[in-house]
């Protein structure tokens, strides 16, 4: 599998984000806070499905475009009003996800543990 493209839209809120990848290398240069590990964290995230980082995570839209077997495929994510969707090219099926909502009648100090606990039951 090769990675061609990644696009990201309103990543933090503002950061829009485009690489493109050569097929040998590809170095990820600029200056601090300008994206690079955010993309990282955001391509591993949508290849592995990361959910709390994907549900936790403010964005609009994201997508990565990959090489696998000669053909080109896509993988997308985008910011519903209640959660994330993810879906990928040669698929009709969304997985749809809801992001952890705080309980008030949580203790905040249990909080963490709770948001952690409903992420990987989703799993």
């Amino acid at each position: 599998m090769d990675l061609l493209k990644f696009s990201g839209r309103e990543i933090h809120g503002y950061l829009d984000i485009d690489i493109e990848f050569n097929d040998q290398l590809t170095f990820l240069t600029g200056i601090n806070g300008g994206g690079k590990t955010t993309a990282l964290n955001c391509i591993v995230s949508m290849l592995f499905p990361k959910i709390q980082f994907l549900c936790d995570l403010s964005f609009m839209s994201m997508s990565i475009d990959i090489l696998d077997d000669g053909k080109k495929k896509f993988i997308w994510c985008k910011r519903t009003e209640t959660g994330i969707a993810l879906g990928c090219s040669g698929s009709e099926e969304v997985l749809q996800l809801n992001s952890y909502l705080h309980d008030p009648g949580t203790p905040a100090f249990k909080r963490a543990e709770v948001e952690s606990e409903y992420y990987a039951d989703l799993i």
